[in-house]
C-alpha cells in the first residue's frame, strides 16, 4: 500500500494503516538497516494510545486480528490496555466490548498454556457476567464450564467442582 505523506485527521484503525505508520517499518523506496532488531511491536504505540478513548471498538478488532494471525503478544498487550481504561457504569456498549476483551485473553491465554492466567481473566468475566445477564443464561454456563477446566488445569480440584456443577445447572 503506498504511504500517504499526511494523513487525514483521524484515518479508521487497520492492521495496514499501523504497520505502514509504525516506526519500525520502512519506507517502500529504501531498503532496510540489516543491523537492526527486527521489530518488537506491530503497531504504532502513538497511534493506537490516541485511539484508545475515542475508538476502543477499532483498536479491539485490531487486537482480534493481531491474535488471529497467531501475534499473541502484541494483541495481550492491546487488549491489557483496553481494561484499564475508563467508562461510564451502565453503558451496555462498553460493557460487551469489556466482556468480548476478557473472552479474547481468556483465548489467547489458553492457546498459550497460561492457565493461570486465563483463570484471573474468567474469574473477571464471571463476575461481569454475574452482573450482566441472568442466573441462568447459557452464556454464563459457558463461562463458569471454562472457569472450572482452568482451575482444574491449575490443581484447584475442589473450587474447579463447585464451578462444573453451577455451569451443570444451567
Amino acid at each position: 500500500s503506498p504511504v500517504q505523506s499526511q494523513a487525514p485527521a483521524d484515518p479508521p484503525i487497520t492492521v495496514n494503516n499501523i504497520i505502514a505508520e509504525s516506526p519500525s517499518s520502512t519506507p517502500d523506496d529504501s531498503a532496510p538497516d540489516m543491523d537492526m532488531p527486527p521489530p518488537v511491536q506491530a503497531y504504532d504505540q502513538e497511534s493506537i494510545k490516541s485511539r484508545m478513548e475515542s475508538a476502543p471498538g477499532e483498536v479491539f478488532m485490531v487486537a482480534k486480528q493481531f491474535a488471529a494471525e497467531g501475534n499473541y503478544i502484541d494483541a495481550e498487550q492491546l487488549l491489557l490496555k483496553l481494561t484499564q481504561r475508563q467508562h461510564t457504569a451502565g453503558d451496555t456498549r462498553m460493557e460487551a466490548l469489556n466482556e468480548s476483551i476478557l473472552e479474547t485473553l481468556v483465548s489467547i491465554n489458553q492457546k498459550l498454556n497460561r492457565f493461570d492466567k486465563a483463570e484471573l481473566h474468567l474469574r473477571q468475566l464471571v463476575k461481569m457476567q454475574e452482573r450482566s445477564r441472568p442466573q441462568d443464561d447459557p452464556h454464563l454456563g459457558k463461562t463458569l464450564a471454562e472457569y472450572a477446566q482452568a482451575l482444574r488445569a491449575n490443581g484447584k480440584e475442589q473450587e474447579a467442582l463447585k464451578q462444573e456443577t453451577r455451569a451443570n445447572l444451567i
